[in-house]
C-alpha cells in the first residue's frame, strides 16, 4: 500500500509549523514599561541620546548617493528596543539599525543612503525612529541642496 502524498505533505508542514516556536531569547511584554500620557516612569524607561539629529550634506550633483550614520546611545536604566526606521520618502533608505535590545549604557547606529536621483534644489528629508522611549517616537533630519546639470557652477 502507497502512502498517498498529500497526507506527507500534510505531516511535513505540521512538524515545519512546530519548529517554528519562539526562542527563549527573546523579550516578553512585561518587561517592557509602557507609559500612559499622565503618569510617565522615566526610571522605567530607556533614553535614546544621538549625537546629532541632523546632518547637512552641503550642495552635491543630481545624482550622488548620500551615506550617513547617525550614532546614538541608551542614557536611560532599562534596555532601549529600536522597533521601526521609517524615513519619509522612497529615496531616503535606512539600511541597518539595530533589531536586538540595546543595554543601558550601549551605543548603536542608524545607517541612511539618500539617492539625489531627480531631485533638484533643496531637499529636507526626515527618519522616524519608533522606540520604547517616551515620547515614542523620534526625528531625525537630512538636508542639503541639489543642483541638476543644467545649473553647474
Amino acid at each position: 500500500m502507497k502512502f498517498p502524498v498529500n497526507i506527507a505533505i500534510a505531516c511535513l508542514c505540521a512538524l515545519s509549523l512546530n519548529s517554528c516556536k519562539e526562542s527563549n531569547d527573546s523579550i516578553s511584554p512585561d518587561v517592557i514599561y509602557f507609559p500612559d500620557a499622565d503618569n510617565v516612569d522615566m526610571d522605567k524607561l530607556p533614553i535614546l541620546t544621538f549625537q546629532d539629529t541632523l546632518f547637512e550634506f552641503g550642495t552635491v550633483l543630481e545624482g550622488e548617493i548620500i551615506n550617513t550614520v547617525y550614532r546614538f546611545e541608551n542614557t536611560g536604566k532599562v534596555p532601549l528596543i529600536l522597533t521601526r526606521v521609517e524615513p519619509s520618502c522612497g529615496c531616503t533608505i535606512a539600511n541597518d539599525w539595530p533589531r536586538e535590545p540595546i543595554k543601558p549604557g550601549d551605543e548603536g547606529s542608524i545607517n541612511i543612503t539618500f539617492d539625489t536621483n531627480q531631485r533638484i534644489g533643496i531637499q529636507n528629508k526626515s527618519i522616524t525612529v519608533i522606540a520604547n522611549t517616551y515620547p515614542s517616537s523620534t526625528i531625525l533630519y537630512l538636508q542639503g541642496s541639489i543642483i541638476g546639470p543644467q545649473k553647474t557652477q
